[in-house]
């Protein structure tokens, strides 16, 4: 199209010469329409149309073309130009303004159009602070100028930073505020709000509320269509695509991906291809057609190479390829790219994903016969689903585990029993050389010998089966009881977690949808808020310990490590230390009843000395000192004179929770100088 529009030029005196407005426009549409699909042609109308623009001397086509030069360069990775084009933009802007002698722009926004389009691109390149701080300039120069749909604009940004820090009460704020925005300036920019709404819909995705997930992605749709933006459109379709096919209505599915098929097929919008042929090739998975799923990723991987995708749509795409592999029981082909993907999942901080590698390298190493790789995987696996308590459950591992053991026992009845077989054959042979020639009364006897000897081998091989047979129950009793345990651990998370997770979305939302409500309420409504949340991160520490038959030294001493952490943020003024004698075996076990007990009274310590002791500096010390650990929580407080003090609730607790362990705790304390605790308890303990 670009070239065509330089013929146009090149022979205006053979042809009607179009106006150069008109000109404008048609490298406008060109750059848009080419933005991902052909970069670089995109960036040639954009420089074009800003030399026509210049010689027309039009400041709002010329301001028109930086911003979208910077927007153009953000999207093809650029960001040292992008930058360039910014620093000319706003050298632009201070020469008109200047130029102007305080007369009001035709562009008043031009000054935050530019920031807006630099935070966009620093956004789109994985540099989310920068992109933060530019937005905010952008909020605050809409807002001087009195460009609502700017304000409306910028608030959609800095929700979606925060989305992508997960802070979702602070975004959905931002949204909602920006919805309402446009609903009173009546735009006609549906796009924006249809994007809104999508971000929403993505939002309750994560919050696992699926209802409202659907809701706004319905809306999101019936704003866009109102629009003549087909990319949109596109992103619409493929979306609730993809919510269908999570709610298992894989007809709705198909229906909504035909659309955006459509669209993409009649505009030539080759760019959103990909994203349609992984969900496609899902739903072949799904239907068990993995052929057709291969072949249709393998017909779509040029576009890997020919767009610029991010890391994490090319993730996506390799890892349905490596899923289509395995139900094809390509497990050469599965195990390089899944080790390929395994690192990229990391980066990418998908612990799903990583977690569903983990686990495939582990079944296809198990059915290799290499269960030492196949156990080692498998232990990645079950140590990402503890992070992440929402997890498939672990019950390839148990099976894995079995597998090996069984593989184990069996190897040894068999060595057993070839000894055996062996040994049997050697005395058979010895007895027929040295007695071949023996009277038949001693040959009767020999026999009778011999079964006799035989039968006492087969009692020692029976005796060796059957302690064999109880060795595989019991190692199934104890799947059972860990099954058990995910199963109860897996409810608490996916009810009672959700559940309190959305009372804190619920009252944060209230806070916003009554701004104007009385201190005293909106003070309980915090106080209940944050108990919800000290709730949820006391049902994450019992889930912790459930999730674990035995937890190591290590274990604990990260826990603790973790709660001091969070401790000191939230106290900044109070300065803690935490002392882990290095001699201490980090490779000790010890049950989750104990570990979880010892982690309560330093939790229940450390919490009396922040909030009745108003201690500026605490100390927790652990130390082995021969069979017994001693644990001290020592803190600079008020202090109190035991005799004349009542013990609260905490004290008791941390008596009942040594007692329950078999330890001993000593309280001293003095006024004005601090408290002491120390908790003592036998090793042996540990292992109980």
């Amino acid at each position: 199209m670009i070239s065509h529009l330089g013929a146009a030029q090149e022979n205006s005196t053979n042809t009607v010469q179009k106006h150069p407005d008109s000109l404008i426009r048609e490298y406008k549409i060109t750059a848009w329409d080419l933005r991902f699909n052909d970069k670089l042609a995109a960036n040639n109308a954009l420089r074009q149309g800003m030399v026509l623009a210049l010689k027309q001397k039009n400041e709002v086509d010329i301001g028109y073309f930086y911003r979208k030069l910077i927007a153009q360069k953000g999207i093809s990775g650029e960001i040292d130009s992008a930058e360039y084009y910014f620093k000319k933009g706003l050298q632009y802007y201070s020469n008109l303004t200047d130029s102007l002698g305080g007369k009001e722009l035709k562009d008043r926004g031009l000054k935050a159009h530019l920031y807006s389009e630099l935070a966009e691109a620093y956004n789109r390149n994985e540099l989310p602070d920068k992109a933060f701080e530019y937005y905010q300039n952008s909020n605050e120069y809409y807002d001087q100028v009195g460009d609502t749909l700017g304000v409306a604009i910028a608030k959609v940004n800095l929700g979606n930073i925060y989305y992508y820090k997960s802070d979702y009460p602070n975004t959905i704020k931002l949204y909602l505020e920006s919805i309402r925005i446009l609903d009173e300036f009546k735009t006609d920019h549906y796009h924006i709000k249809g994007q809104l709404y999508l971000n929403l819909s993505s939002i309750y995705n994560e919050l696992d509320q699926h209802d409202k997930r659907l809701k706004y992605a319905q809306l999101n749709l019936k704003e866009v269509l109102k629009d003549n933006v087909n990319d949109y459109k596109v992103e619409a379709y493929q979306n609730l695509a993809r919510i269908y096919y999570d709610r298992g209505d894989l007809q709705k599915s198909e229906q909504n991906l035909k659309k955006a098929d459509s669209i993409i097929n009649d505009v030539g919008l080759e760019y959103f291809k990909l994203y349609s042929s992984i969900q496609k090739a899902e739903i072949l998975i799904h239907n068990k057609e993995y052929d057709k799923a291969l072949k249709l990723l393998e017909k779509n991987k040029f576009l890997l190479d020919k767009y610029s995708y991010g890391a994490g749509e090319t993730f996506n795409y390799n890892f349905i390829l490596a899923k289509t592999y395995i139900y094809l029981k390509e497990e050469n082909l599965a195990l390089e790219l899944l080790n390929s993907l395994l690192e990229k999942s990391k980066d990418l901080d998908l612990i799903g994903e990583e977690a569903y590698i983990s686990k495939s390298l582990a079944e296809i190493y198990a059915n290799k016969g290499r269960y030492k790789l196949a156990y080692s995987y498998q232990e990645k696996y079950q140590v990402l689903s503890e992070k992440i308590l929402g997890l498939d459950t672990q019950e390839k591992f148990k099976e894995i585990e079995t597998k090996y053991q069984t593989e184990k026992k069996e190897a040894e009845l068999a060595t057993t029993r070839a000894n055996l077989a062996e040994k049997e054959l050697d005395l058979e042979r010895k007895n027929t050389f040295i007695y071949g020639s023996i009277a038949l009364a001693f040959i009767i006897g020999l026999l009778g010998y011999l079964l006799y000897n035989q039968q006492k081998i087969k009692n020692r091989q029976l005796q060796k089966e059957s302690e064999l047979k109880s060795a595989l129950v019991k190692i199934e009793t104890q799947n059972k009881l860990q099954e058990q345990r995910l199963r109860i651990s897996r409810d608490l998370h996916d009810n009672i977690g959700a559940q309190l997770t959305f009372i804190i979305s619920s009252i944060d939302n209230l806070h916003f949808a009554f701004p104007g409500m009385e201190a005293n309420i909106s003070k309980k409504l915090k106080n209940i808020s944050e108990f919800t949340r000290r709730t949820i991160y006391e049902l994450r520490d019992t889930i912790w310990a459930m999730n674990k038959e035995k937890i190591t030294v290590e274990d604990l001493q990260a826990r603790i490590s973790n709660f001091i952490e969070k401790a000191r943020n939230a106290s900044p003024t109070t300065v803690f230390s935490f002392q882990f004698d290095a001699e201490i075996n980090q490779e000790d076990e010890f049950s989750s009843v104990v570990g979880m007990n010892i982690y309560r009274i330093i939790q229940e310590a450390v919490n009396n000395a922040l909030k009745y002791a108003e201690a500026k500096e605490i100390k927790v010390h652990i130390e082995k000192i021969q069979d017994t650990f001693k644990i001290e929580i020592v803190d600079n407080g008020k202090g109190f004179v035991i005799d004349k003090v009542e013990l609260g609730n905490g004290i008791n607790n941390i008596r009942k929770r040594a007692k329950e362990i078999h330890g001993e705790i000593q309280l001293t304390s003095t006024p004005y100088e601090g408290t002491k605790i120390i908790l003592t308890t036998p090793a042996s303990s540990y292992s109980a």
